[in-house]
């Protein structure tokens, strides 16, 4: 439900070259004194563009095989299982969007599939891969999101944040979510950047319902 609403909003946003300047910015202060990966942080810096969207989303590959290596280094950790999750679909079933990304994708050999942001997976069964490890498969699989109790509740909550957009629209939905931090942090840069009178207004008033839940 709330992930159907978060990709409406982010959709109905706007994003300049600043938005790639603060993600590029942001992506330096995690990687830092990373050689490896502040050099594709440069080039993203240098070549992206809207059309190779899903190629850099899809940079790092995730193959079954890869996935499975993931699933087993969990194994090293003391306490943890690895999972690896094996994804059903049926095309006359499911409404949500799905499509291959081969012809656009970092790693075209792989033919890698790329699921809408809400799209809701069914556990069918659970497979013990090893005999010797807790390393499991789960079958999932993809279901229709026509579901009228769900509907009803997307429904509600976009129209009660339907008085607001862009990333107004997002922090009122992520105070929804009682995630008080982050939407304490996306109001604060929207005051840095905003000068509108009656905007600062509005969020300055949204801060002060947010520090009152806060306590």
């Amino acid at each position: 439900m709330y992930s159907q609403i978060f990709k409406e909003i982010l959709l109905d946003m706007t994003y300049g070259q600043q938005a790639i300047k603060d993600l590029v910015t942001f992506c330096q202060q995690q990687y830092l004194g990373n050689t490896k990966e502040l050099n594709i942080i440069d080039e993203f810096e240098r070549t992206y563009r809207p059309s190779k969207a899903i190629w850099w989303y899809t940079r790092e590959c995730f193959t079954r095989d890869v996935s499975l290596e993931f699933a087993k280094d969990a194994l090293g950790t003391n306490g943890m299982v690895g999972i690896l999750f094996q994804m059903t679909i049926d095309p006359t079933v499911s409404s949500i969007p799905f499509a291959s990304i081969r012809e656009v994708s970092y790693f075209p050999k792989d033919d890698e599939i790329l699921f809408s942001m809400h799209a809701v997976f069914r556990i069918g069964d659970i497979q013990k891969l090893d005999n010797n490890r807790p390393l499991y498969q789960v079958n999932l699989k993809l279901t229709s999101d026509d579901d009228p109790q769900l509907r009803q509740l997307t429904n509600r909550l976009r129209e009660e944040i339907a008085d607001s957009t862009g990333w107004t629209r997002l922090g009122k939905m992520l105070l929804k979510l009682d995630q008080l931090d982050k939407a304490e942090e996306l109001f604060t840069a929207q005051l840095e950047q905003t000068s509108d009178e009656s905007d600062k207004a509005f969020i300055y008033n949204e801060l002060g319902r947010l520090k009152s839940d806060q306590g």
